[in-house]
């Protein structure tokens, strides 16, 4: 183990590195990256949401010139939007809990994707439900909405019969 580079997060008051018999010692954190995943000393999901919305708002701008095209069909945006920017904004959806603005926070992301997707500036103050509309997305599940399912979803593959399936490694 690399003692320097590693460190450890401490979720009560006192900060201490932790001491080695050998004199080694590991220093603490208030902030780490774990399987891709923001963990930080408070315990709640709000970094890791804030850097989900950072990371599919960079996304979003270096697709800006596609989503402004008028030449690629709204069903081929529409496709980009699902495989490209909802990948990056729910990695890891299924266990958050999210506060009531961080869920602002990820439907305003989602409606500027379609606000770009129908060629329709914020500067025009078209509401949201139009926009939708005009992407035909209205009657569809809301990025909230999947995230609620794909939560669900977990929560009875782990309290289903025989509780999460693994691989048996031994082979």
């Amino acid at each position: 183990m690399n003692l320097e580079k590693t460190k450890y997060i401490c979720t009560g008051e006192e900060k201490e590195s932790l001491k080695f018999d050998s004199g080694d010692e590991i220093k603490p954190s208030t902030e780490c990256t774990y399987l891709g995943t923001k963990i930080d000393q408070t315990g709640d999901n709000k970094t890791e949401i804030k850097h989900r919305i950072n990371q599919t708002r960079k996304a979003i701008n270096a697709l800006n010139s596609i989503w402004w095209h008028k030449d690629i069909t709204k069903n081929r945006k529409l496709y980009i939007y699902q495989t490209i920017i909802q990948s990056i904004l729910m990695h890891g959806a299924e266990i958050w809990q999210i506060p009531t603005r961080e869920i602002n926070k990820i439907l305003s992301t989602e409606i500027d994707v379609l606000r770009r997707s129908a060629r329709k500036s914020r500067t025009e103050r078209i509401k949201n439900e139009y926009i939708k509309e005009i992407m035909g997305v209205k009657e569809k599940p809301d990025i909230i909405d999947i995230i609620e399912r794909k939560r669900l979803q977990q929560q009875t593959n782990i309290h289903a019969p025989g509780g999460i399936r693994t691989h048996d490694l031994s082979r």
